[in-house]
């Protein structure tokens, strides 16, 4: 038996998108990456950077409010990197985040 596909469950509309967790996002660009590499799917994005550092902000956001943030802020860049690396490791990591 085969997993649902995503549009089965649920139909995607913009209302839909935007209450999805930064978790699921990257979850989405993940499965995304490696149907790339599978070559199931032409293109990763258009033509253009695609980031994910709204996804990074809003993690690091909610960790601040929940009082998670690392004392430095190197310590916080690298905790980020690891959520992306973890979260997405098919997806291209901003450059910025652990640096």
């Amino acid at each position: 038996m085969t997993a649902p596909q995503l549009c089965e469950l649920a139909p995607l509309t913009p209302d839909s998108v935007r209450a999805l967790s930064d978790d699921e996002v990257l979850m989405l660009l993940e499965e995304h990456s490696l149907q790339v590499i599978a070559g199931t799917t032409e293109k990763l994005a258009p033509p253009g950077w695609l980031t994910i550092m709204p996804l990074v902000m809003g993690k690091f956001r909610s960790r601040a409010a929940a009082g998670l943030t690392e004392a430095k802020v190197s310590d916080e860049a690298r905790e980020l990197h690891r959520w992306v690396e973890a979260a997405a490791p098919h997806h291209h990591a901003p450059s910025r985040v652990g640096n």
